[in-house]
């Protein structure tokens, strides 16, 4: 109880309000207190073997993974189910934690119904299978490039199984910048946190995320969340990290 007070007072201190966002700024120096004593409910621990931190409650929908933090070789949710939604590509990539899975079938009955037919493309991958990805990239496209749109392994959303990449049939079910400017891509974009979902690496964030524009990744958060990253239109790192500019 005591360190659930703490936590309050913290949080009344550094936080400002969402309609306050122009007068807060992004925390880079003291990132990892902040991400171990403030604002992010991920918890890290220094493991040996891994060059970051390591996420020690990889099951909390609220976590942030990201380049600073990573999840273990290890981890792998206990809870994954096939989605129930119209799938496209390989068969082997299309798994979801549960309480995802049924959020994702929500979202896309809902779009059917207003006319936009969304696709499933991939979802969970192990530690193994992103290591095996993230080095093909390196080896075909150089390094520093690979790092602009693929994690490494241990860095990826995906092996929470809360992430969804989607597209749609104009566009050749492509994982492309393009699904943004579809009628589909633009009703996921103001709909998604309804039921849960944020755009993860939105346009012009990459220096705050270290990733390209993903107008394809969904990343399930709880509708909460979700909500208020969208009305304050910015990444999960800078709602995170609202703190006041005379910290």
């Amino acid at each position: 109880m005591k360190k659930l007070l703490l936590l309050c007072l913290l949080l009344s201190f550094y936080v400002q309000p969402i309609h306050s966002l122009g007068n807060v700024f992004v925390v880079n120096k003291d990132y990892l207190r902040q991400l171990k004593e403030n604002i992010n409910p991920t918890q890290v621990d220094d493991v040996f073997g891994y060059d970051f931190p390591v996420i020690t409650n990889p099951d909390d929908v609220k976590i942030i993974v990201n380049k600073q933090v990573q999840l273990s070789a290890e981890y792998e949710p206990n809870d994954l189910v096939e989605v129930d939604v119209f799938k496209v590509g390989a068969t082997t990539n299309k798994q979801m934690r549960k309480v995802a899975a049924d959020a994702l079938k929500e979202l896309f009955e809902k779009a059917k119904r207003q006319g936009y037919t969304l696709a499933a493309i991939s979802g969970y991958r192990s530690y193994s299978t992103q290591n095996r990805i993230y080095h093909n990239y390196v080896a075909n496209h150089g390094q520093s490039s690979a790092d602009r749109f693929s994690a490494r392994p241990g860095h990826s959303e995906h092996q929470l199984g809360l992430a969804m990449d989607i597209s749609v049939a104009s566009i050749g079910y492509s994982l492309s910048e393009r699904l943004a400017e579809t009628p589909e891509g633009f009703w996921v974009r103001h709909n998604a946190h309804y039921f849960g979902f944020i755009i993860r690496y939105p346009q012009g964030k990459e220096p705050i995320t270290g990733y390209m524009y993903e107008p394809w990744h969904l990343r399930y958060v709880g509708v909460e969340l979700a909500t208020q990253i969208y009305l304050c239109d910015c990444t999960m790192e800078e709602y995170y990290f609202m703190v006041s500019e005379k910290q």
